[in-house]
């Protein structure tokens, strides 16, 4: 291994490489051609020559979502750092207003300080509840303490205030977001009426009503995210001014008009929208435009933009040929969302108003026809589906026609630019002090300013008005985005195209992608890439395929897993039928044999195109019955399931190189064709995509072609957007001829890859290792145009092959006759098969060396197991504690913790944890608890659902008490983190700091939480089963060895074994670390992660080491140990 290369000297001229090789036997190696499998969290790689596996690996990395539901990890990130952010406010609010306590001279500082305590703590000392005192100030003096208390609970509890009259205005929510603001406004309004009965003023203000009215008896506070208990807060301020003349007449004489003042303040006061100006410093510009902003998502112009462009794409089926609209029905359609007062439109909507008819040979592409299912199992049509859904312009209708503004939405109505510009200002700014003078100024009269002040837009798109404005006319007359962008002058696919002269893929930005998990795919793919050229030079071609689910959303990958799911179980189900079928006759089926069964048991027993009677013995005897693809699979290259049916033998030497309409004379609507088509829109087995393609009718060579290119090729838009950005950045090298090629970048299919993997034997099993995804890449590599060619020629040869009736066998396109029908299946070279596989062993060099004379004696002496590279998680942020605070109390013992539990997850084991079970008093309620769950076996969801009674507390004279929906459970607590007088449990371990002394090493652990500023450094090192004050303190004598994060790559030798893996976890009760094997082989440890390794004794070495981008590992120089930074 050489050192490290000089500053002025690029990677790939180094005299020895990372990878052992030499520039001259790079040199030496040819054209090479980069393969990757692009997936959620991982990149397989290989580097082709046209002779050998050059170099193969995976990179794996943790995907940019939440695995349970789905969530941005940096959504989920803004959200808790909005939540302190609020937390924080509210303190800095109460600790000025308990300021403005003592200044006011109404409490001492010791008194004051006391409001912040905990409410158990103040219970103790005050025996009236805040909402009492609230109702009594209306009528009697206060005594200071008292009257803090009473501003102090109104200011910590000052309900919901609007700044938009849109907020207030009732609409149809959408999102969850807006659903649930709907419901809080719902509730604030709710509380308001409550003021009154019978329309006289019953209360006079919201402390009187929450403590005197039947409906706040329960509680006093919304419970379990229902809004039935929200306040306004100008509603608030009223009973703040109430309580003040009260005060004041009564002879209280803390009631003067400035301290009033100040309490106001701090009641009403938030901070400022970020509006105008400041919106658009933080808006991006248009990537066809880039000095201009973005336009709003719902002007008229935007929608308009995003209506046409789904109606340019939009592709109906029709007897297995897809087409586009008519220019009929595309006039048609076009006015429709306009004209539904909703603005959105579904796909049956759609195919209603074309007249398409209920025919199931006629859908939409696109959809999955048979496969959607609810929650419930049940089959959900996927036409129901929404096509469009506009919000502008429907907002704008019912604003001005709900106000009876009609002939003002008449003329807006036929003014787009108005429109865009109304929604210009709808979006931009946010309170309705700003927005009036900005519609005002539009011309708009005050009427219709304050109608339009009830609608509320968000978000841009990526154009702004001006590209919209050239754009739109060329989609108008029907043309897709990137033709209109072309007729209009503008680069869509690479709108700022960089210079290749620096031959690396920059950096993805988010202004490119906004979805998290393709963003960081992507950039990782990049990473690979540039790793790759700076060792071996620009290659000459790269074969980029994206896993399907990659440019999916969450439930749509869910969806996908429950379909494949179902998938395996089926194939499970039939492998297990034909077992007990052919018990004896053929123990170990052939996939072919298990597919043919399949077939069989779909397509009811009868050959698929002559319809008669398939032996079910015989479906295995050779020659007897074959899997035929039903659109030839030269002419289409489609090797799913959709294509594929069972058919006797002669019926498939008879078909040939035909569809089954060209096959049983549909052309002439022959009795053949009518039999088989009666038989397939019968068969109700049948999914709409097999029934497409077997009746499909029009196969002519410019349809072939385009789903030839469509099997071939993946035209995604992820895809698309990671090919363009290669080529328009790397330098490729030239190929054999000398010249670069014409496409230097292919998009293979999944499905064209997963055929020739299936037909080359390199059968992928996901679950074994992670080692498959650099098999995929060197298939991916591996299918260049040269050799798509070979398998069209092999596959269209074996379709046209005919037996004669002497046994000789004649092509019936060329007339030639065949000596041997047994070609082979084409290769990009001899035994690449077995290559990939030794390239994948423990022992490469040796398993090459025996099936490839491609390798020198020198390559095969540096050869390496592929080592499997993993993301090191260093991010220094992160959650300080969990989210749940126990509460820890001197009666709950010692090392006890209890927290708040929700009845529905309660269960028959866990009545004696809860706090309080042994206490006679709570005897009524514990055998109420019991006997529900009980009643139901013990399932407290059942027990407890909103369908069943509430539980109460049963009362002294046996009345029902309070409702009972938690209650406090015990458990133990050794450590945590003190929050607001309970205790959390710790979150995220950030490292592990490994020390060393007299042969032991001990691991020093270190959470989120020991890096709050002004924390020394942890100096305890985890201890078996021993209590964290009695853990072994670290002092000078112990050497530092280095630290340990997640993903970090260690090799651990003890008298036992010799464990290499990524660190993944220390267990801090039994001092032992987990270790992930680098492919996660389950095959080697138990789902491929060794537990409870320990370091304290025993250990000859303990070693950590760098793994690069590419899989190359390094030893580590010696570390210092880092500060909490």
């Amino acid at each position: 291994m050489s050192g490290n290369p000089s500053s002025d000297q690029p990677p790939f001229q180094r005299k020895k490489l990372k990878r052992g090789l030499t520039q001259e036997q790079i040199d030496s190696l040819g054209p090479l051609t980069f393969g990757f499998d692009i997936g959620i969290a991982s990149v397989g790689w290989a580097v082709l020559s046209e002779t050998r596996i050059v170099d193969l690996g995976v990179r794996c990395f943790d995907a940019a979502e939440d695995p349970k539901t789905g969530e941005s990890l940096g959504e989920r990130w803004r959200t808790q750092k909005v939540a302190r952010r609020r937390l924080h406010r509210r303190v800095d609010r109460l600790k000025a207003l308990r300021r403005l306590f003592v200044q006011e001279g109404l409490l001492a500082k010791p008194d004051a300080t006391l409001l912040a305590a905990p409410p158990t703590e103040t219970r103790q000392v005050n025996l009236q509840t805040p909402w009492a005192l609230r109702s009594r100030g209306l009528d009697e003096r206060l005594e200071p303490i008292d009257w803090a208390r009473v501003l102090y609970h109104l200011v910590k509890r000052r309900g919901f205030l609007s700044t938009r009259k849109a907020e207030r205005v009732e609409r149809s929510a959408t999102t969850a977001n807006a659903k649930e603001k709907q419901g809080l406004l719902a509730g604030v309004a709710a509380t308001a009426r409550m003021l009154q009965v019978d329309g006289e003023r019953r209360y006079r203000t919201l402390g009187e009503l929450a403590f005197k009215s039947e409906a706040f008896y329960m509680a006093k506070r919304n419970k379990a995210g229902a809004y039935s208990r929200s306040f306004d807060r100008n509603l608030l301020l009223d009973e703040i001014k109430t309580l003040f003349d009260a005060q004041r007449k009564l002879g209280n004489t803390h009631t003067s008009d400035g301290f009033h003042g100040q309490v106001c303040q701090l009641l009403m006061y938030q901070r400022p929208a970020v509006t105008g100006e400041a919106m658009l410093k933080l808006m991006a510009r248009c990537t066809l435009e880039p000095s201009e902003y973005r336009a709003p998502r719902n002007s008229y112009s935007a929608e308009r933009f995003i209506w046409l462009g789904k109606l340019a794409n939009l592709r109906i089926v029709q007897n297995g040929e897809r087409r586009e609209l008519t220019p009929g029905e595309r006039a048609l359609a076009v006015a429709m969302p306009y004209e539904n007062k909703s603005g959105k439109i579904t796909y049956k909507q759609l195919r209603n108003h074309l007249g398409l008819g209920t025919s199931p040979q006629i859908g939409f592409a696109g959809l999955s026809y048979g496969s959607k299912r609810n929650k419930k199992g049940e089959a959900v049509d996927p036409e129901e589906a929404t096509l469009i859904q506009l919000r502008g312009w429907p907002a704008l209708r019912e604003a001005l026609l709900d106000a009876n503004l009609k002939e003002s939405w008449e003329k807006l109505s036929v003014n787009p630019a108005q429109m865009d510009r109304a929604a210009y200002a709808l979006s931009v700014y946010q309170t309705d002090d700003e927005l009036r003078p900005a519609l005002s100024a539009l011309d708009f009269s005050p009427t219709e300013v304050e109608a339009l002040l009830t609608i509320d837009f968000k978000g841009f798109i990526a154009l702004s008005s001006k590209a919209l404005e050239r754009i739109l006319p060329h989609m108008e007359l029907g043309l897709r985005y990137d033709e209109a962008c072309d007729r209009a002058g503008y680069n869509h696919a690479q709108p700022q195209a960089a210079s290749r002269s620096h031959g690396r893929l920059p950096k993805f930005s988010y202004e490119d992608i906004r979805n998290p998990v393709v963003f960081r795919a992507l950039n990782q793919a990049r990473n690979v890439l540039n790793a790759l050229i700076d060792v071996y030079g620009s290659p000459a071609r790269v074969h980029v395929e994206l896993a399907r689910s990659l440019s999916k959303s969450f439930e749509e990958r869910r969806d996908i897993q429950r379909d494949q799911e179902t998938y395996k179980k089926s194939r499970e189900e039939a492998e297990k039928m034909f077992r007990e079928h052919f018990a004896g006759r053929s123990p170990n089926p052939r996939n072919q044999d298990l597919l043919k069964y399949r077939l069989y048991r779909e397509q009811d027993g009868k050959c698929a195109y002559s319809l008669a009677a398939i032996d079910l013995e015989r479906i295995v005897e050779p020659g007897y019955c074959e899997v035929d693809h039903a659109l030839p699979y030269s002419r289409s290259f489609d090797d799913s399931m959709s294509n594929k049916v069972l058919v006797l033998t002669k019926e498939n030497r008879d078909k040939g190189n035909r569809t089954p309409y060209e096959y049983l004379g549909g052309a002439n609507d022959s009795a053949a064709w009518r039999a088989f088509e009666a038989c397939v829109v019968g068969n109700k087995q049948y999914r709409k995509a097999k029934r497409d393609r077997l009746l499909r009718r029009n196969f002519d060579d410019m349809s072939a072609e385009g789903f030839r290119n469509r099997n071939l090729n993946d035209t995604g838009w992820v895809v698309r957007l990671f090919a363009n950005r290669v080529r328009d950045n790397l330098r490729f090298a030239p190929g054999r001829d000398g010249q670069v090629a014409e496409q230097p970048v292919l998009t293979p299919s999944g499905g064209f890859t997963s055929f020739l993997r299936t037909r080359w034997g390199l059968h992928k099993d996901r679950e074994s290792s992670d080692l498959h995804h650099a098999q995929d890449a060197c298939v991916i590599a591996a299918a260049t145009p040269a050799l798509i060619k070979r398998v069209s020629d092999y596959n269209r040869k074996r379709e046209t092959l005919e037996i004669l009736p002497g046994g000789a066998i004649v092509d019936v396109t060329t007339g030639e006759i065949m000596k041997d029908a047994k070609a082979h299946f084409p290769e990009p070279w001899s035994h690449f098969r077995d290559e990939v596989l030794a390239r994948l062993s423990n022992d490469p060099s040796k398993a090459v060396s025996l099936v490839s004379s491609a390798y020198g004696a020198d390559v095969l002496a540096h050869m390496q197991p592929v080592l499997v590279s993993r993301a090191v998680k260093r991010r220094a942020g992160g959650a300080v504690h969990q989210d749940t605070v126990r509460s820890v109390k001197p009666h709950l013992g010692p090392q006890t913790s209890s927290k708040r539990t929700r009845l529905t997850d309660l269960n028959i084991a866990k009545l004696d944890q809860i706090v309080g079970a042994q206490d006679l008093r709570n005897a009524g309620l514990m055998h109420v608890l019991r006997s529900r769950l009980e009643a139901f076996g013990g399932d407290g969801k059942k027990a407890f659902s909103p369908s069943q009674p509430p539980v109460h507390k049963p009362r002294r004279d046996g009345t029902d008490g309070p409702v009972i929906r938690t209650v406090q459970l015990k458990d133990v607590q050794k450590g945590g983190v003190p929050v607001r007088g309970g205790v959390a449990d710790q979150a995220s371990m950030w490292r592990v700091d490994v020390f060393e002394k007299s042969g032991k090493f001990y691991l020093v652990p270190i959470y989120q939480s020991d890096r709050i500023r002004g924390n020394p450094l942890p100096n305890k090192a985890a201890t078996a089963n021993t209590d964290r004050e009695r853990w072994t303190t670290i002092d000078e004598t112990f050497r530092y060895c280095f630290s340990l994060q997640a993903n970090d790559f260690i090799h651990l030798i003890t008298k036992k074994a010799s464990t290499q893996g990524y660190f993944s976890g220390l267990n801090v009760h039994t001092a032992a670390i987990n270790v992930t094997v680098h492919d996660r082989a389950a095959a080697v440890a138990k789902a491929g992660v060794f537990e409870g390794l320990g370091v304290k004794t025993g250990v000859a070495s303990f070693e950590k080491y760098l793994v690069d981008t590419l899989g190359q590992r390094f030893s580590c120089r010696s570390e210092i140990r880092r500060d909490l930074a």
